[in-house]
Parts: C-alpha cells; sequence; structure tokens
C-alpha cells in the first residue's frame, strides 16, 4: 500500500526531480559565470568565489595530503570548476573529475587539461554509475554533498564501497550548525528564504543541509565506513584563515570496511544454516540474524553455499544484533 502511495504522489507531484533540478542549476552557474562580475567576483577560476584560492590550498595541503601521493587514485566528487581538481592531479597517480553537470566539466577540463593522467565523468546524482569497481584509493569532495539530501549524501556512500579498493577513504565534508559559522550560515539563509524555493529555482543556490558530528559519524556507520579520522571547527580560531568559514567545517575521512560476505571469504565470519533454516554470521563466537536473503544472494551465493550448522551449536553463542541490509 505504501508503495503505491508513494508512486501515485510521484507520479501527481514529482515533476521537479531533485538531481534534475540541481544539474541544471549548476549548469546555469557555470554559463552564467563568465559573465556575471556578481557571481565571480573577479576571481580567475569557477570556484574560487568560494573561499579562494589559498583556502582550497590549505585544505589539500593541511587535511587531504596524507591521503594522497605518487600511487594513488583519486575521484573528486562535485569537482566544479576543477579549482581542487588542479590541485590534486599533482599529488595523485590518476584523477578522476566527476561532476553532474557537463558545463562544469568543460569548465574543469579548461582549468585542468587532458592526459594519461586525469578523466573526466558526468555522474547521474545518485551514485557512481559507469566508474570502474574497485578503481580508486579515494573520494575527494569538498563543499558539494552539504547541497545534498541526506538520503542522497547515503546513496553516494552505498556506491563508493564499490568503487573504493580495500581500506579506501571517502572524505565528506559537512557544515556543523552548532559553530559560530554555521549558525551565521543558518541565519543567512533563514533570512533570504532559501528553503522556500523548489529545487530548480536559482533562489536556492547555494541552499544547504547542516550535518553535525555525530550524524556524520552515523550515517558512516550505516554505509559501512569507519572514521579514520574527524576534524571539526577548522581553521582553529587564530589561524589566518579562520575568518573564511569560522569553523563551521566537519571533515571525515571515511575508510571503506569489508562487508560481510567480503569478512566471510576472508574466513573472519561464518555463513550458516540453521535446520530450521533461518540463517546466521557467526562474528567474533556470536550469532547475528540475517533476517533478509537478499544480504546472501547480492553476490550470487545461494542458501545452500551456507555452512550448516546444528541448533545446539547455535544455541550455545551469545545472540548479536541482526545483520542490516547495508553490510554486504
Amino acid at each position: 500500500m505504501r508503495r503505491r502511495a508513494r508512486a501515485l504522489l510521484n507520479r501527481l507531484g514529482g515533476e521537479t526531480d531533485s538531481v534534475e533540478a540541481l544539474r541544471r542549476t549548476w549548469s546555469h552557474y557555470a554559463q552564467e559565470w563568465d559573465r556575471r562580475p556578481d557571481i565571480s567576483l573577479g576571481t580567475e577560476t569557477l570556484g574560487d568565489e568560494w573561499g579562494g584560492p589559498a583556502f582550497a590550498e590549505r585544505i589539500v595541503a593541511d587535511l587531504t595530503a596524507p591521503y594522497l601521493g605518487a600511487d594513488v587514485d583519486v575521484l573528486e566528487l562535485g569537482c566544479g570548476g576543477g579549482k581542487f581538481s588542479a590541485l590534486l592531479r599533482p599529488r595523485t597517480r590518476r584523477l578522476v573529475c566527476a561532476d553532474i553537470s557537463s558545463d562544469m566539466l568543460a569548465r574543469a577540463r579548461e582549468h585542468v587539461g587532458d592526459g594519461d593522467d586525469v578523466e573526466y565523468h558526468q555522474l547521474n546524482g545518485r551514485d557512481f554509475a559507469g566508474v570502474a569497481d574497485r578503481s580508486v584509493d579515494m573520494i575527494f569532495s569538498y563543499d558539494v554533498l552539504l547541497h545534498l539530501q541526506p538520503q542522497n549524501i547515503f546513496s553516494y556512500l552505498r556506491d563508493a564501497r564499490r568503487i573504493l579498493r580495500p581500506q579506501g577513504i571517502f572524505m565528506l565534508h559537512a557544515i556543523n550548525l552548532a559553530s559560530s559559522g554555521g549558525s551565521h550560515h543558518f541565519e543567512d539563509q533563514y533570512v533570504h528564504d532559501t528553503w522556500r524555493y523548489t529545487f530548480d529555482s536559482l533562489g536556492r543556490l547555494g541552499h544547504i543541509y547542516f550535518m553535525s558530528e555525530d550524524q556524520l559519524r552515523a550515517l558512516a556507520t550505516l554505509a559501512r565506513f569507519s572514521v579514520d579520522r574527524m576534524v571539526t571547527g577548522w581553521p582553529q580560531p587564530g589561524d589566518p584563515m579562520h575568518g573564511v568559514t569560522r569553523g563551521r567545517d566537519t571533515f571525515g575521512f571515511l575508510r571503506r570496511e569489508d562487508g560481510i560476505q567480503e569478512q566471510a571469504s576472508q574466513g573472519g565470519v561464518r555463513l550458516v544454516r540453521a535446520p530450521d533454516e533461518q540463517l546466521f554470521a557467526i562474528v567474533g563466537g556470536r550469532r547475528r540474524p540475517i533476517r533478509m536473503a537478499e544480504i546472501v544472494e547480492s553476490d550470487g551465493l545461494s542458501l545452500d553455499d551456507l555452512e550448516p550448522v546444528d541448533a545446539a551449536e547455535l544455541a550455545a553463542m551469545p545472540l548479536d544484533d541482526p545483520v542490516s541490509r547495508w553490510e554486504t
């Protein structure tokens, strides 16, 4: 019933798709940038009007550098005009500049150039379709995902597990409302009523969704990432760059964790089937119920492939939380 109601609502009121609206908005921004000094603010590269080139250099050099290197392949999610791309390229083996807007990708290519070590990929706004499995070591994204609804961020995090190599890093940037810069941004959006505009209205340009550190951690955990490093309130008071954001930025460097089936293939987890056909993952001597067969079947396994185990052995193990559908 709920699915039919949702489908009906989509047919009646779904004329404005949020992804396509954002694509049109940012494409329009790219087209207008050269002609509108009130947008470019006199800067030379599209995107430098947001924080300036020196601030971008600090983000790459001070925060991201430990995850870069001559043997590291990076995908930049939401490359825009390429201001970060140009800084990342010399610090990587290969760079994939990805964006939902073909106009933005054209600007990035113009700024960054071509070569065997760089490619340009248009995204569908939901995931990384078209990017090869396990092809990158890091996903870099600054000032991008905060424009998306949390479920949209989660859709990217989910597919990031596919394209990241084992132990790969996803840099998730958010703005914390409970900071001087964050509260100022919130008040500014409230005064300008950006939340009232439709997704395809230029009046909504720059509208963001705030995320606290605990929310970021919760989202990472749900998507099967661990927090390798969390940076909050950066730059700190007294830093010459503090005035750019007034401590509103939160950076989560999230490390890809093995899914339940990857752990099973490595011998760290047993996937078993009880005599009554209940399914369990045995982790650390504890039994975790598998309530959805799709968790097992997603990688082509059949239920007959699971190790049979007797009821007495299972009963001797402490019961743990069920396996989440996202833990594959």
